[in-house]
């Protein structure tokens, strides 16, 4: 049974007491990301790792990418299709991944990535800029003031903060600006990740239906 080392949004959940002592930037997701081709064949994928990545920086040969979707025929249906888009990584930093009954292997570090012999899957996989834009400024700010309980809230019966329209505003007023009020700046900007990039045809993943859940998560190879 593989161990799952993270997922997308709750960060490391599983693994080695190896693992668990000295995570690998290359197996900490910093971001998933999905999208339709303009024409609606095709669906991107997209797993970025490594916060900061320098040139030096290698994906795992020791773990699974893992692409998890489940198509239904609705939000609501009771019953699903699960296909998995798994790739790995040799030490050459060779991929290989599989989605249905595609697969293709090699070095995809190209811009053009490689394609499997049916034209099926395309992958990408390489050092490329952060696209996440985080203004560290007005989030710091925000949560001084949350903390120092300059903005007053509730909360709901979880104990989730329930702001009001007056609190709301000067959150997004907060965290939409930057040092004395200026324009927010993007501290990711001018820093990398390695990003797991494929593109597969949307027949593989909609066997159960044409709406699509998916999940990012990366395991401990078998």
């Amino acid at each position: 049974m593989r161990a799952t080392i993270g997922i997308f949004g709750v960060g490391l959940l599983l693994g080695s007491a190896a693992a668990l002592a000295a995570p690998d930037p290359a197996t900490e997701i910093e971001g998933v990301y999905a999208w339709m081709s303009p024409g609606g064949a095709l669906v991107n994928l997209v797993m970025d790792v490594y916060s900061g990545a320098p040139a030096s920086a290698r994906f795992s040969d020791s773990v699974e990418y893992v692409f998890h979707t489940r198509s239904m025929a609705s939000s609501s249906s009771t019953s699903s299709v699960e296909e998995d888009v798994i790739c790995t990584f040799d030490a050459q930093q060779k991929v290989s991944c599989w989605a249905g009954d595609s697969f293709v292997a090699g070095d995809a570090s190209g811009t053009a990535g490689i394609e499997s012999p049916d034209g099926l899957l395309r992958v990408f996989a390489g050092r490329r800029d952060d696209p996440e834009f985080w203004n560290r400024t007005g989030f710091d700010r925000m949560t001084s003031d949350i903390a120092q309980t300059k903005l007053t809230f509730a909360t709901d019966s979880a104990g989730c903060p329930r702001f009001d329209a007056v609190t709301q505003a000067e959150l997004v007023r907060e965290v939409g600006s930057g040092a004395n009020g200026g324009p927010a700046r993007d501290d990711f900007a001018a820093k990398n990740v390695l990003a797991l990039v494929v593109q597969v045809d949307k027949g593989i993943l909609t066997r159960g239906g044409s709406f699509v859940a998916i999940y990012g998560a990366i395991h401990e190879k078998p």
